[in-house]
């Protein structure tokens, strides 16, 4: 058991960019991608990860400056940098209990769907992090991992029942047919 933590351990520490690739090629394992697949797709989100990083960090060097310049020249008072979904989904995916994450809200799905509790398969990993980062949020206030995952799921059973809600409005205003639209992002304020 002591072998599984040292290895679980060592994802976590090395960081998004190495264990995100990881995630993802175990998932896709998991839905039937032979190894090779699966290992590209891994591979190339953590470079796409890797290059959202840079921007990241180049944007909040330079960003950063520039907005308090503003500021010191016209006197507004501003508390906050908005710099868009990028950093959140930095942070979520940097966050040590972003495995734990991903797989509570993929089962929280299956089991969603097997119960027939929605019609919403959510097959976009990537985006994950839009009810992963309520868990990551109370997981770094409260320091509580359970209550974390317990966080990310009721945000998930959300996401997927207002998907179905608006499923009908959604797929009669694009025209297409069975098309559902599972982006309901909690207001971060």
């Amino acid at each position: 058991m002591n072998y599984v933590m040292n290895v679980f351990n060592f994802f976590i520490d090395a960081g998004p960019t190495v264990m995100l690739p990881v995630i993802i090629t175990i998932i896709g394992m998991i839905f039937g991608l032979k190894i090779s697949r699966a290992f590209k797709s891994g591979l190339t989100l953590g470079i796409g990860f890797a290059g959202i990083r840079l921007i990241l960090d180049f944007m909040t060097t330079n960003v950063g400056p520039a907005a308090r310049s503003m500021v010191e020249r016209t006197g507004v008072q501003l508390d906050a940098l908005d710099v868009g979904w990028g950093s959140i989904a930095a942070v979520t995916w940097a966050s040590p209990i972003i495995a734990l994450l991903i797989f509570a809200i993929l089962i929280v799905n299956i089991i969603m769907l097997i119960l027939k509790k929605t019609q919403t398969l959510d097959v976009d990993i990537w985006n994950y992090h839009h009810m992963a980062i309520v868990g990551v949020m109370v997981y770094f206030v409260t320091k509580n991992v359970a209550l974390g995952v317990g966080a990310s799921i009721v945000m998930a059973i959300v996401t997927f029942k207002m998907s179905d809600w608006s499923q009908p409005l959604v797929e009669d205003f694009l025209e297409f047919q069975g098309f559902h639209y599972p982006r309901f992002q909690p207001c971060l304020l």
